[in-house]
């Protein structure tokens, strides 16, 4: 699967990845509203936050009250970053 491009493809994504593409997924809802805040899909999550599109999550971070939002926001962050290393490494 390709990196997704903007909050829309990124949700798009996740359901995929955790089997909830039949959910109604609003954005701004903590995980835990959506019908897909137990503990087993949270680590699926985790995982694929992490080892799929390479977020960083704290250990004190609850999923469950996390967004899509948020998530979206940590990811763009870890991909801007990404993006000024690689610039700056090719700069040099």
């Amino acid at each position: 699967m390709t990196a997704p491009a903007d909050i829309g493809e990124f949700v798009l994504y996740l359901a995929a990845a955790i089997g909830a593409q039949g959910f109604q997924l609003d954005h701004d809802e903590p995980l835990a509203r959506l019908a897909i805040g137990d503990s087993l899909t949270l680590t699926e999550l985790a995982i694929v936050l992490e080892q799929e599109l390479g977020i960083d999550l704290p250990d004190d971070l609850d999923l469950r009250s996390a967004s899509f939002a948020s998530l979206y926001t940590r990811y763009a962050e870890a991909r801007y970053a990404e993006a000024r290393y690689t610039q700056r490494s090719h700069d040099a």
